[in-house]
């Protein structure tokens, strides 16, 4: 919502000044709510309640606003022709040291919280960061953690390997999108690096396996 208001601010600001509304708190207060909620943690080990500027009032005069510079054009009336979809869930359970890293993340947390930890050494965009990483495979927290076989990443090699083998007459394509852990080009541990020696070993040829960093343009 505050980008919207960026947004009118650099297109129509006399328009804004002339309501009232060109300071954030005015728009805020006169096209938003703000809402009170249950949601999980930035450690994810539980739940708090957080008040967010997150629900919109008095839309249609806001969109009035609005298109008086925008033009929006939606899904339905573009009429785009779209490939169909097939969505499938892998679920994977925590490991025990994920599940013990887990609780040190709810401790640095309440750590940070309680003000007994300086922002410059600990923060919660460090363990938010952390989380992620112990999310997508415990060795991105330490190396030396054994390569669970049944972790996420072990079973997107598994679901890749499944896909080629139905698909390598076609020569048809996968796409693998990962934004955490890429290829550094030396010999720190990675996902992208990781995923491709996997893949190799299963019996599909290197010269079949690209990374997007090593396209020229």
């Amino acid at each position: 919502m505050s980008e919207l208001y960026t947004i009118q601010r650099y297109l129509q600001f006399e328009d804004l000044k002339k309501l009232g509304l060109h300071h954030f708190d005015s728009w805020a207060s006169t096209f938003g709510k703000m809402v009170t909620a249950m949601e999980l943690s930035p450690e994810g080990n539980g739940y708090r309640v957080k008040t967010r500027f997150s629900k919109f009032h008095n839309l249609p005069e806001l969109m009035t606003q609005v298109k008086q510079f925008a033009d929006i054009q939606t899904a339905d009336m573009l009429n785009l022709p779209i490939p169909e979809v097939e969505h499938k869930k892998i679920l994977t359970k925590p490991t025990p040291e994920q599940k013990e890293i887990l609780e040190s993340l709810s401790e640095r947390a309440e750590l940070i919280r309680n003000k007994e930890v300086e922002a410059t050494a600990d923060n919660m965009l460090k363990i938010t960061n952390d989380g992620k990483k112990l999310a997508l495979d415990q060795r991105l927290i330490d190396e030396m953690f054994p390569d669970n076989p049944n972790s996420k990443v072990n079973a997107c090699v598994d679901n890749i390997y499944n896909i080629w083998e139905k698909i390598k007459e076609n020569k048809s394509t996968q796409l693998v999108f990962s934004d955490m852990s890429t290829q550094k080009g030396n010999d720190e541990f990675n996902i992208y690096d990781d995923i491709k020696k996997k893949l190799i070993a299963r019996g599909i040829p290197e010269k079949e396996i690209a990374f997007i960093h090593s396209a020229g343009n």
